[in-house]
């Protein structure tokens, strides 16, 4: 399939009208009369010249347009207060950001001038630094590192009881900043107790700063058991699974007896897990989610007895359940290939109409099609009409494809720009897009996204298309409930030529990119993966040449070697699920499961040990699926 000729069903137009339409005709747009072409003009000749850092020019050029070019005013007074600071002249520098601060409230540039006025500020050691740190803290109380910096100044200034009880407020916050003030609270007339310690570690680990949880938590001499969990948690985190085992070894509570038996999981120490889990008193909710484990993990084994009788034993104690065991209870049997086993319990599931009742009714129609019987009639009884079960069971689609200068899209005459504020921010984005300010441009379009009203929708939409704003156009989709623009078709060309060159369906890269990024070109995961299709630097480098790792940030290079890779994995496992588990989970991983038999992809997937890369194939092929609702007929990889 290609996108090289698209057209659009009936069905289709008017969404893709609100978004994509809106792009083919933003070049006709001109900004209002009032916004001289020439104050544009200077302003690109004054950003030109900061480029080759020739300040004094730059500023020549720019501070004319302070007064004269009202509508990116703030941007000008950044760029001059830049100029100044640059050229040894911090006084002017600190008055052009004032102005920001004082008459550009509203703007994306507001923060950054008032962080830009403190840095400035502490390096002259300016009389009204303070002053300006308690204006900054009192509209931004949770900025960690604007405290510290306070802190600092404050002790540098001699004030040490005010910058000891910063230091304090700091600790407890739960920042990157805490271990800072942990040192400099060690040293005072009041260094933390114990349970300040518990209580700085605590709040670290709620907002994810793990390693530092840890290295606080391990100064501790002789820890108590709450310190231990909570050190425990932080090990387990970071997935140091024996440190966790060590420290919780012996633990009374229940919560930490249930980390245990997960470490002991991860850990690949079954039996110890299995010991656990039997101990742990019957009828509570850490029991439950053991044994429920165990159950699960008995049938990966093979050991279909145990599984069965853990299980029913389940259904027993926790009635409650019923819902969840049943349908374990279900897979069991398909996994044994006792087929009207299974068909009786989905049967009782999809009459008591539960809350996943479409996988039920999904797999009551497989359950039937696997003894030769039709399952047509359970699939068509699914209400989601945009989620994986229903993606799977109905395997073409009649849907058309979409050209992307179809003039019948396009509207008689181009949408106006609102007249109310909303109209304002739309003519700033439009004239930072004319600049080539496109990272400005794009946070200015976040920071409008409160006061977007339906009416604006359209608008809006085009202008993020033409910014390639793919994330904040996905987020507006869900908001205004639009499949197309939930569902957009990013970096069309690139794409194009990318999965031209692999001979790869392009609305499954598509499919991949939103779900890896949400199309966001700059995307860094937890785990290293770079870019919009969210590639490990070495897997890049198997693919391609690859100078230095932000390469992976340029959306030409990201998709072309991501293509390449998917490309390959498609020929290596055929199946588009089982390609997708691949990119997710690594080749490796997918072979060893394919290693137990399955019937088909659904069963695969359904089966698929890591929760994370079994929904991610959900998540991958539903987004395909709508998108080939949309755009395109049945991908060649189906």
């Amino acid at each position: 399939m290609t996108l090289e000729s698209f057209t659009v069903t009936k069905m289709t137009r008017p969404r893709i009208l609100s978004g994509i339409a809106f792009l083919l005709i933003l070049s006709a747009l001109t900004p209002a009369p009032a916004l001289p072409a020439a104050s544009r003009e200077i302003y690109a000749a004054g950003r030109k010249c900061l480029q080759e850092e020739k300040w004094q020019q730059g500023l020549e050029i720019l501070k004319p347009l302070a007064s004269n070019y009202e509508l990116l005013a703030d941007y000008v007074l950044w760029d001059i207060a830049t100029c100044y600071e640059k050229t040894g002249n911090p006084e002017e520098a600190l008055n052009s950001l004032r102005k920001i601060v004082g008459q550009h409230k509203k703007s994306p540039l507001y923060r950054r001038a008032f962080l830009k006025i403190l840095e400035i500020g502490k390096k002259g050691d300016a009389p009204d630094v303070l002053a300006d740190f308690d204006l900054y803290l009192k509209e931004f109380p949770q900025d960690g590192k604007a405290l510290w910096e306070k802190a600092v100044f404050l002790e540098k200034s001699n004030r040490k009881d005010d910058a000891s009880a910063l230091w304090k407020e700091i600790f407890f916050l739960g920042s990157p900043f805490a271990l800072n003030a942990y040192e400099a609270l060690k040293w005072s007339d009041y260094p933390p107790s114990p349970e300040d310690i518990k209580k700085a570690a605590a709040s670290l680990l709620e907002r994810g700063n793990h390693l530092k949880a840890i290295s606080l938590l391990e100064g501790v001499n002789a820890p108590d058991e709450e310190g231990r969990y909570l050190l425990a948690r932080a090990y387990f985190r970071q997935r140091l699974y024996r440190n966790a085992i060590k420290m919780l070894t012996g633990t009374a509570s229940p919560e930490g007896k249930h980390l245990l038996a997960l470490s002991l999981l991860r850990n690949n120490d079954k039996p110890s897990f299995y010991k656990l889990a039997d101990e742990l008193p019957a009828g509570s909710k850490d029991s439950f989610s053991l044994r429920f484990i165990a159950a699960e993990l008995k049938r990966r084994e093979g050991n279909y007895r145990e599984a069965t009788a853990i299980l029913q034993s389940l259904l027993e104690i926790y009635p409650e359940k019923k819902e969840e065991i049943n349908w374990s209870q279900a897979w069991l049997a398909i996994r044994q290939r006792h087929f009207p086993e299974a068909d009786n319990i989905l049967t009782e599931l999809v009459s008591q109409k539960t809350r996943d009742r479409d996988k039920h009714l999904f797999w009551l129609g497989k359950v039937k099609s696997y003894q030769g019987q039709k399952g047509d009639a359970f699939f068509s009884q699914m209400k989601d009409r945009n989620s994986y079960y229903w993606f799977r069971s109905v395997k073409k689609s009649d849907a058309g494809t979409i050209a992307p200068k179809d003039e019948a899209l396009l509207p008689k005459t181009p949408p106006q720009f609102p007249q109310e504020e909303i109209g304002h921010h739309f003519l700033r984005i439009s004239e930072l897009s004319s600049l080539r300010m496109k990272a400005e441009a794009r946070t200015e379009a976040r920071t409008i996204m409160g006061l977007v009203k339906d009416q604006h929708i359209p608008a809006l939409a085009g202008l993020l298309i033409a910014i390639e704003d793919y994330p904040t156009l996905v987020k507006l989709g869900v908001r205004c409930n639009d499949l197309s623009l939930t569902y957009p078709l990013a970096f069309r060309e690139t794409v194009v030529k990318c999965a031209q060159e692999q001979k790869t369906d392009p609305l499954l890269i598509m499919a991949i990119m939103r779900e890896e990024s949400r199309f966001q070109h700059d995307a860094v995961s937890v785990a290293g993966a770079l870019g919009i299709m969210q590639l490990m630097p070495a897997t890049a480098r198997g693919m391609g040449q690859l100078k230095n790792n932000t390469e992976l940030f340029d959306v030409g290079k990201n998709v072309g070697l991501g293509t390449r890779y998917l490309a390959k994995l498609l020929s290596q496992f055929k199946l588009m699920s089982h390609a997708i588990a691949a990119y997710n989970a690594g080749e490796h991983n997918v072979e060893k499961w394919l290693a137990a038999g399955y019937l088909d992809e659904e069963e695969f997937t359904e089966d698929i040990p890591f929760s994370e890369t079994k929904n991610y194939v959900f998540k991958v092929t539903k987004s395909y699926g709508v998108m080939k609702s949309l755009y395109g007929k049945e991908g060649r990889n189906q």
